[in-house]
């Protein structure tokens, strides 16, 4: 099977068990693995990311996710250089590579976005990455503009981490609000991460 349909294949797997008498719950459907090809490595979807949400836009949206499988899938992602490539035209999925430094925890805001999915993956490096559901967000720091709207963690107390790495990637949706690039302990490594804008 192709690398680029492994993706769709799983993803379907994961959405009929989720919503056709799989005997999972809504809940259960969380703990459903994707499986992804990433730079020639299989990771696999964060559990503290919703697997069968992400299997239904799959299934909408195949065309998207099947561009965004072999950008994934074919790019040396180690030798990109930092900065935007365009995955399919008009914007309907392009990618962002960024090198940084975690930072604290307190000095990391919850974020959302109401028209791009986000994709996450490290290409090196670990940071800690946390979610909430939108409903849970709390006080609005920065109101929405240019498609990113900003939220005060200390209004957040439900929120979900996990520590991301080669091995995960974290898929979030309009109504994930979630908090990137912390720092997993006190080492100050810097991280090279890719994040995948996809049109929701």
């Amino acid at each position: 099977m192709k690398p680029v349909f492994r993706l769709i294949v799983m993803a379907m797997t994961a959405l009929m068990t989720a919503s056709c008498g799989g005997g999972k719950s809504a809940e259960d459907a969380k703990d459903n693995n994707i499986g992804f090809n990433v730079g020639g490595r299989n990771v696999v979807l964060s559990a503290i990311c919703d697997s069968a949400k992400t299997a239904g836009h799959i299934a909408r949206y195949p065309d998207r996710w099947n561009a965004v499988a072999a950008f994934l899938g074919s790019s040396d992602l180690a030798a990109m250089a930092e900065g935007e490539y365009e995955i399919l035209p008009d914007r309907g999925a392009y990618a962002i590579v960024s090198a940084y430094e975690p930072k604290e925890p307190d000095s990391c805001r919850f974020e959302a976005h109401r028209r791009y999915i986000d994709l996450q993956y490290l290409i090196s490096g670990e940071e800690r990455m946390g979610i909430v559901p939108l409903g849970d967000a709390g006080t609005v720091l920065v109101p929405y503009v240019n498609d990113i709207e900003f939220y005060s963690p200390d209004s957040i107390a439900s929120a979900e981490y996990a520590e991301a790495n080669r091995d995960t990637v974290f898929v979030f949706f309009p109504d994930d609000v979630h908090r990137p690039s912390m720092r997993v302990s006190d080492k100050a490594d810097s991280v090279k991460k890719i994040v995948v804008k996809i049109k929701y």
